[in-house]
């Protein structure tokens, strides 16, 4: 049965993209995601700096290791996979150290500023891209329910990715229907507003007001496609949210990152 979504629940500009990535993975297929479609989520293909501090290369993965690791205090304690390919290195536990995992482990870290994922039983993701980060979150806290909400080409990525590596989690996949959101314990979202309306993103925050407990997000200050939301105080924040932190990400420094604690 062909899925239908609320083509009014998107965004030209996300669906632009997604029809970007469709294009390169019936050119390329899902043997390398990694290395082309994936560049455009939050990562970085071999070679090249983009959005990031260092470069995804084994010299830079070694330098955000160091500073993941030394600065950040945080502990690496689990391995990425091969699948996909990719640039990666390994520590001295033998696990496979990639950028993907680096960023997941330190947006996990940032979270944990408020949120004690051993006491969370959902978890919700909008625009998981292949799902890096709920990689990360199930295989520290396996017990976590996860929902993705995306739209095709990415919710296959997602699929083909963490139905291979994590067969036994419970992950849960929708595509976007104002209508049909699930409940949740925390709601994030890593570069996805930036590709939103003023409208949509409206309706997202309505949705964490309503059903979720806390809300992380980085966002692209240098977008360009909604520039009235350039800004940190752009987003539509509920007065009654508590904030917890908004800054820069000292990784990806074009992009600022909140988290709030949701009173309702």
């Amino acid at each position: 049965m062909k899925t239908t979504i609320n083509n009014n629940f998107i965004g030209s500009r996300w669906k632009e993209l997604n029809d970007h990535h469709q294009k390169e993975l019936d050119k390329n297929g899902y043997k390398y995601f990694r290395e082309n479609i994936a560049k455009h989520y939050m990562t970085d293909n071999k070679g090249q700096k983009g959005d990031h501090v260092v470069t995804n290369d084994e010299e830079g993965i070694e330098a955000l290791y160091q500073y993941i690791t030394e600065k950040c205090k945080i502990d690496v304690d689990i391995s990425d996979t091969q699948l996909g390919g990719g640039v990666y290195m390994q520590d001295d536990k033998d696990n496979i150290i990639t950028m993907d995992l680096l960023l997941s482990l330190l947006e996990i870290d940032r979270m944990q500023q408020a949120v004690d994922f051993n006491k969370i039983k959902i978890v919700t993701e909008i625009g998981a891209g292949y799902g890096r980060t709920l990689h990360a979150i199930l295989k520290k806290y396996p017990h976590i329910e996860c929902n993705i909400i995306d739209i095709e080409p990415a919710l296959s990525v997602s699929k083909h990715y963490l139905k291979e590596v994590l067969p036994e989690a419970n992950i849960k996949w929708y595509t976007p229907d104002p209508d049909k959101l699930p409940d949740t314990d925390i709601i994030f979202s890593i570069s996805a507003f930036c590709e939103m309306p003023d409208n949509i993103v409206n309706i997202y925050f309505d949705y964490a007001d309503k059903q979720s407990k806390y809300l992380y997000f980085k966002h692209d200050r240098q977008c360009g496609h909604f520039p009235n939301r350039n800004n940190i105080t752009d987003m539509p924040v509920r007065s009654e949210w508590t904030q917890i932190f908004s800054q820069n990400c000292p990784v990806t420094p074009r992009f600022y990152e909140e988290l709030y604690t949701i009173n309702n």
